[in-house]
């Protein structure tokens, strides 16, 4: 793992911890935890230091637990004065001592291999009670945001508004919907011939007006069709002058 503020490795004195607490130095473990807390401030030598203090504490609350219940009993055979009882139950509390020990030195075992390797130590149930212990503590310690000041505001500029139209024009009155009258077809009625028209006044012919002859020039002839000729035959019909 990296080095910490002070140059320690952080692996090293993870592991350490746990050597400690196997050979049940729980004011050591105690120094190795406030050392990774409240000076490194890492996350992960915190979790490991707690795993390593949580099994000295296990181990030290398991042994006194039995020690009492185990003196509490030769007390009470003493009192019978029941020595072979209380040199049987002596003998158990030794046993379970001897099996407490192996068990410290299980875990203890398994977490430096682990740790040599650089991961995690991961015991069962101390690793959940060290990760609750962190999130109690990153509660306690987180800091309070640094204030900022609000930004500045621009001035004011009161934006200009329409009025709102007060009046508005009523809708057009809708005619009043009228039923429809059924419509009867028309009744047919005799047509009378129609008569004939007069033609209009402006269409009536009018005869055309008669030609009118002038008198013949001296030298001149009139033929019959009314051209007036000066040779012997008219220029318009042939014909001969008359004599």
């Amino acid at each position: 793992m990296s080095q910490g503020k002070y140059g320690l490795n952080f692996k090293a004195i993870a592991i350490i911890a746990f050597v400690l607490a196997f050979f049940n130095l729980p004011t050591l473990v105690v120094l190795f935890l406030a050392y990774a807390v409240l000076l490194e401030k890492d996350q992960w030598l915190s979790r490991q230091t707690f795993q390593a203090f949580y099994l000295n504490i296990v181990y030290i609350v398991a042994t006194t637990v039995i020690g009492w219940i185990f003196t509490a009993f030769n007390a009470f055979f003493g009192l019978f004065n029941w020595y072979s009882v209380i040199n049987v139950f002596s003998g158990i509390h030794s046993v379970i001592r001897f099996l407490l020990n192996i068990a410290l030195f299980v875990f203890a075992l398994i977490a430096i291999l682990k740790l040599a390797k650089g991961n995690d130590a991961q015991l069962p149930v101390l690793s959940d009670l060290a990760d609750r212990t962190l999130g109690i503590f990153q509660k306690k310690e987180k800091a309070q945001p640094a204030y900022q000041a609000p930004p500045a505001t621009p001035p004011y500029q009161q934006s200009y508004q329409a009025p709102a139209q007060a009046y508005q024009t009523p809708p057009a009155p809708q005619p009043p919907v009228v039923p429809a009258v059924p419509v009867q077809p028309p009744v047919s009625e005799p047509v009378a011939p129609a008569e004939p028209e007069e033609p209009a006044a402006s269409q009536v012919s009018e005869p055309a007006p008669e030609p009118v002859i002038s008198q013949p020039v001296p030298g001149t002839w009139v033929c019959s069709c009314g051209r007036e000729n000066t040779g012997n035959f008219c220029v318009s019909c042939g014909s001969p002058k008359p004599h």
